[in-house]
């Protein structure tokens, strides 16, 4: 509560990262009746992440803990300004057989909707992970939609990477991109991450972390983080609303691009000589 009212001093928008798909076995509220069952009677498993072993909580089942959860932040007086449920928009619909929850996964992506719905009726931002086609309708910003790159934490891009997801939900959706460094996540090895952010237009993640994660930048090093992040908002902020109407490559050079926006605005880059230019509309 101290830190969701702070942010609403300092006039920042107070998010949690939430779930409802993993179920994990040491919850205090964890009962098998409700989690996802096999054809055969037996259940998923997964122990990768660090909350440990845990099975899928059926989706039929999903609203319920979600209402639980945000009436218990509304009844501590505790101002959710926006939720990212996790995995909701990435994974696949879940099958279940469970006689008491039996579920089809058209149905199961059906009911992750709903609690995005509820999130929405209840003045809460919706986010989840990817800009998944099916979920998108129900969404108002996702935690990225990187181009495809073999590894995908960083390596060489697969094909010849075109903005398509802004192509089309440019103006519906918005998709943070990694905004400073070269390759990364989503980013074609060589790339400077910040021209992909430009060029699609879209919010620039902040990072006051090195390039491990692990230690806060030098003071410098933070003031041009800021810099930067600033400078490519301001891109986003006049275009967030308008549509992406046509990219290019130049010249037939696959290093230097241009996106041209409904308003006729045209953003232009290089990514060999890491330069960009934007002319209004």
């Amino acid at each position: 509560k101290k830190l969701s009212d702070t942010c609403r001093k300092i006039v920042y928008k107070f998010g949690i990262h939430d779930q409802y798909r993993d179920f994990y076995y040491d919850s205090k509220v964890f009962d098998m009746k409700l989690a996802v069952e096999n054809i055969d009677g037996t259940h998923p498993y997964c122990d990768v992440w660090d909350g440990g072993p845990h099975t899928w909580l059926c989706a039929q089942n999903a609203l319920s803990f979600v209402k639980n959860t945000y009436t218990a932040f509304l009844d501590n007086n505790i101002k959710i300004d926006g939720s990212y449920l996790d995995v909701f928009g990435v994974m696949w619909g879940d099958e279940c057989f469970n006689k008491e929850h039996r579920v089809t996964r058209e149905q199961s992506i059906e009911f992750r909707r709903k609690c995005f719905e509820y999130l929405t009726e209840n003045g809460i931002i919706a986010s989840s992970e990817e800009a998944a086609g099916q979920m998108l309708n129900q969404l108002d910003l996702v935690h990225h939609s990187p181009y495809a790159v073999r590894p995908q934490g960083g390596g060489k891009g697969v094909g010849i990477s075109v903005p398509i997801t802004n192509l089309v939900f440019h103006d519906c959706v918005f998709i943070p991109w990694i905004s400073s460094g070269i390759g990364g996540w989503g980013i074609p090895d060589g790339d400077p991450a910040r021209l992909h952010c430009i060029l699609n237009a879209q919010t620039p993640y902040f990072s006051p972390f090195d390039d491990k994660g692990c230690e806060l930048k030098s003071d410098d090093a933070l003031k041009e983080e800021i810099a930067n992040v600033k400078e490519i908002a301001a891109i986003n902020q006049r275009l967030y609303d308008k549509e992406l109407v046509k990219h290019i490559f130049i010249d037939g050079n696959l290093r230097k691009q241009k996106c041209i926006y409904s308003d006729g605005t045209e953003i232009t880059v290089d990514f060999d000589k890491n330069t960009y230019s934007v002319k209004n509309g």
